[in-house]
């Protein structure tokens, strides 16, 4: 009987049965499909295995990352030092060039010149200009308050003004001495002379005298000798010489208007003036300031004992910027309301004391002057030491460890190991705080959390 090739062999029973009968049945799946599915069911035998084992390896390293992260930072140490603590208060401060004073006008005209803010002027400086004649700078305490110079034969007209002695003397309104054409309209002369609208000539004495020579002196003119509060024909010879250096009529007289006096090197900080403009005697024209930086806090009468002469400060400046150091150089004597101070200070801190007390002005200069940079009447705050311990021991803040009965310790690292110290706290300060023990000394390590 010939084989039909279109019927399968009999199969094999997988667990060595008899052999099926030839012939199809209904339920009995193709043979390449049944290969198919064992071949799929043996790679997803293999995924599942694969993708088991691929878990496996991602998910261990994982805990272990996990656990690593988890772990304790290592222990920072830090050094136990010998150094000096200072509590510290803060008040508030005015960055600037100290205090500001006005220059007071002494002779009617119109303003032809005026300096720029900022202008550094110097002793014999042209500091304004009216009706194109120039307001010098002499340095002094006592302003000239009248004219000095060769005796007028004849006394001119003038208003009224206080004199030194007490009596009323002629104010601005007289004619002084010759002038060029081009100096326009006839000065006015201020001064405080015995008779209305004389001239202090030769023999003059006076506050007012010493302050002309100093300058002339300083200036190189000093035909009367050594300065002296004696007005003298020598004295006149000097002022001529002035006069023509400068490019005035060497008449050998001077005003109240052809000075102003300042107390040295100023800076122009405010000009009120305009050009074109009206001057006035009594007027404020300019407003001058000192040429170094310095910093005015205005302090309570009752923390005024915190800021000695030549104490080391603290001053901190706005912009993020870092503390400088400063000393002081001036603390005021005159105690005024606080709320005239408070023109002294504004902002950039917390300032000390009760808001109702009378304050003294307070002037600090920095060491530093250039780390101000160009800040100009900005706040800052000033840091004094209200109380100072020398030579303690101290550590971070954050090397404290809270003990279970109270009280504190430090952890001392000695030899690879640690052990608990007990220590007496103090003074903190800058993220210090001074400790005391027998057992601890400068120079040992202690761990510490920052």
């Amino acid at each position: 009987m010939k084989h039909d090739s279109t019927q399968p062999f009999p199969q094999q029973a997988s667990q060595g049965g008899p052999p099926e009968m030839p012939g199809k049945r209904e339920d009995e799946a193709p043979r390449g499909s049944r290969r198919r599915a064992v071949l799929v069911g043996s790679c997803v035998v293999l995924v599942l295995a694969g993708t088991a084992g691929a878990v496996a390896y991602t998910w261990l390293p994982k805990q272990a990352a996990t656990h690593q992260a988890e772990a304790p930072a290592a222990a920072k140490s830090a050094e136990v030092i010998k150094t000096d603590l200072a509590e510290r208060k803060t008040f508030a401060g005015t960055l600037g060039y100290g205090k500001e004073r006005p220059v007071i006008g002494a002779r009617e005209g119109t303003v032809t010149w005026v300096p720029k803010p900022g202008t550094v002027i110097d002793r014999g400086d042209q500091v304004l200009e009216i009706n194109v004649r120039p307001v010098h700078a002499f340095f002094g305490e006592t302003p000239l308050f009248r004219t000095l110079g060769p005796k007028s034969p004849t006394p001119a007209k003038g208003d009224a003004a206080p004199g030194t002695d007490g009596r009323a003397t002629p104010s601005p309104g007289s004619k002084d001495a010759p002038k060029d054409a081009q100096d326009g309209p006839p000065e006015r002369a201020s001064g405080a002379q015995a008779e209305e609208g004389e001239v202090a000539g030769p023999g003059t004495v006076g506050r007012d005298v010493r302050v002309l020579e100093e300058n002339l002196y300083a200036l190189g003119y000093r035909d009367f000798g050594r300065p002296d509060d004696r007005f003298t024909q020598a004295t006149v010879e000097a002022v001529k010489k002035w006069q023509r250096a400068t490019g005035l009529k060497p008449t050998g007289t001077v005003s109240p208007g052809d000075v102003t006096v300042v107390p040295g090197a100023s800076r122009i900080a405010q000009v009120q003036a305009q050009l074109g403009g009206k001057a006035e005697v009594g007027a404020e024209l300019l407003t001058v300031s000192g040429t170094s930086r310095t910093v005015s806090v205005p302090m309570s009468v009752t923390d005024k004992a915190l800021a000695k002469k030549g104490a080391k400060v603290t001053v901190s400046l706005p912009g993020g910027k870092k503390e400088e150091l400063g000393k002081v150089t001036e603390v005021g004597t005159a105690a005024r309301p606080a709320e005239e101070a408070k023109e002294d200070a504004s902002g950039g801190g917390r300032p000390s004391g009760t808001s109702g007390e009378a304050k003294v002005t307070v002037t600090v200069t920095l060491d530093t002057p250039q780390a101000a940079g160009d800040l100009d009447g900005a706040p800052v705050s000033v840091h004094f030491a209200s109380e100072t311990r020398r030579g303690v021991l101290a550590v971070p803040v954050g090397a404290l460890v809270a003990l279970r009965e109270g009280g504190y310790a430090v952890r001392v690292l000695e030899a690879g190991a640690s052990r608990l110290i007990p220590v007496k706290t103090g003074m903190f300060a800058k993220g210090l705080v001074e400790v005391s023990s027998d057992q601890l000394s400068d120079g040992q390590q202690v761990v510490t959390t920052a």
